[in-house]
């Protein structure tokens, strides 16, 4: 297939094509040719008229079978206290009777008290299912414990690796749904510009993206896996790149180290202020030998590993396995970083995967959960000086599966703007490939003011065209 994108500008501050505007010629799935605009064109002709032509953008982090289950659940984000989450229940209550109740986006973590599910059985007796707006805590009432496959739970309050299992449970109990409502925000994403993501989903993703082979997804997807089944891949002899359906490969091994910051799960060496109960420093997920295992175990078969870390002692903890075990791959979220550890990562050529949009929800909190940690949290400029490789994502759906929103939130920091970084690292921390032959026909075309992209005022950009593989996913 070949396709020609005419009168297209570029960034100056990326690239230097010698001309006001560009054709870029595309053929097979690769740019074939750059050019100046004016000559002769043959083919398919897509006019970008002076629209910004860019690289496609990326999320390196994404849940996407969560982000679609949660699209259209009631929004319990901005709550302060578990009663004032109870009182929009029991209003959505009354609006539905009969319907499972599917709540997104509480943060327990500065609550006087602890959620249970006496609390929510008060409210009704049909099932109700809140997912925390980090997704490392889950609440239910005792109809929804028993769909969640945690009946005669004693608290109904569940975190980490309870509270993921939940989740997944749910999931896999509403399969044709959940796969319906995953295409539609990835097309929702293909109009924001995004041609791929790293989707971190809970449980055998593998075989969820079979099963949606029949349709091929309008992004590139690279489809982690979980300690749980590391065997059946190492079994199946997958290794990172293969291909298991029209434009999805296998992604890499994703372990989760440590909790959260709202959670106070996150594994620091400091203790908390206020503290869960028996977890005054967070939680370590794996002691240091299975964590070393299993990086291990993907090092010696082919995979590349992504390891959630949030707390400082979690990101010391991981690069240590790192280190230990030569595995290649990528510290994700990497929140709270200090001074010791930014030169590692670097060293050892493990990717910094951050997701600048936490900042938007962190930076309030951030102070009273870990007083004195200042610069060290989201530490994306140190990082960068250091050299460091650094990826954007955005965690979805903790944060909108929106590239654009990450940047901005990047380069326009408040909360220790000292760690702010350019609008042109911003970009290229976001895409996966370059504006040059040979290179993968994933492009988008933006109309901006002229001087936005160069500013780092992304909300100000929309997303004209999406093209990928030389193939257009979104036109506007």
């Amino acid at each position: 297939m070949k396709l020609t994108v005419t009168r297209a500008r570029t960034p100056r501050d990326l690239y230097a094509t010698g001309s006001d505007l560009i054709d870029v010629e595309v053929c097979d799935g690769v740019i074939a040719a750059i050019r100046p605009s004016g000559g002769q064109v043959a083919g398919r002709v897509l006019d970008a008229d002076g629209a910004t032509i860019l690289p496609g953008l990326w999320d390196a982090h994404v849940h996407l079978a969560h982000h679609a289950m949660v699209a259209s659940a009631i929004d319990v984000s901005g709550t302060d206290s578990a009663e004032a989450t109870v009182a929009i229940l029991e209003r959505e209550a009354a609006r539905r009777p009969g319907e499972i109740l599917l709540g997104f986006g509480f943060r327990a973590g500065g609550w006087g008290d602890p959620p249970s599910a006496s609390l929510l059985d008060a409210v009704t007796s049909q099932p109700i299912a809140l997912i925390s707006g980090d997704a490392h805590s889950f609440w239910a009432n005792t109809a929804g414990l028993a769909l969640a496959g945690f009946a005669g739970h004693p608290s109904g309050f569940l975190v980490e690796h309870e509270a993921f299992a939940a989740q997944v449970q749910l999931m896999d109990a509403a399969a044709d749904h959940i796969d319906e409502a995953v295409r539609s925000v990835s097309l929702a994403a293909a109009r924001r510009g995004v041609v791929g993501v790293v989707d971190m989903q809970m449980g055998w993703t593998i075989g969820a993206w079979r099963r949606r082979a029949a349709t091929p997804p309008p992004l590139k997807v690279l489809a982690a896996i979980y300690p749980d089944d590391l065997d059946r891949a190492v079994t199946s002899g997958l290794r990172s790149g293969d291909r298991i359906a029209e434009r999805v490969w296998v992604g890499p091994l994703k372990i989760i180290a440590d909790g959260s910051l709202h959670s106070r799960t996150a594994l620091c060496t400091d203790e908390y202020p206020d503290p869960l109960p028996h977890l005054p420093h967070g939680q370590a997920n794996y002691d240091q030998s299975e964590l070393e295992r299993l990086l291990g175990v993907a090092a010696g078969h082919g995979l590349d590993v992504a390891v959630h870390a949030i707390g400082d002692l979690a990101v010391t903890r991981v690069l240590d396995a790192f280190a230990a075990t030569g595995a290649r791959g990528s510290v994700e979220h990497a929140q709270f970083v200090t001074p010791a550890n930014i030169s590692r990562f670097a060293h050892l050529g493990v990717a910094a995967s951050a997701q600048p949009a936490h900042l938007l929800d962190d930076a309030g909190s951030l102070d009273d959960i870990w007083p004195g940690a200042g610069g060290q949290a989201f530490p994306l400029r140190s990082l960068l000086d250091a050299g460091a490789t650094l990826r954007f994502g955005s965690d979805a759906p903790v944060a909108p599966l929106d590239p654009w929103l990450a940047m901005d939130a990047a380069v326009n920091r408040t909360h220790h703007p000292e760690q702010s970084i350019t609008p042109g690292e911003a970009i290229l921390a976001s895409v996966r490939s370059s504006l040059a032959v040979g290179q993968p026909a994933d492009l988008i075309l933006v109309d901006a003011p002229t001087e936005a992209l160069a500013e780092g005022r992304f909300g100000a950009v929309q997303v004209m065209a999406t093209i990928l593989d030389g193939a257009i996913t979104f036109a506007n």
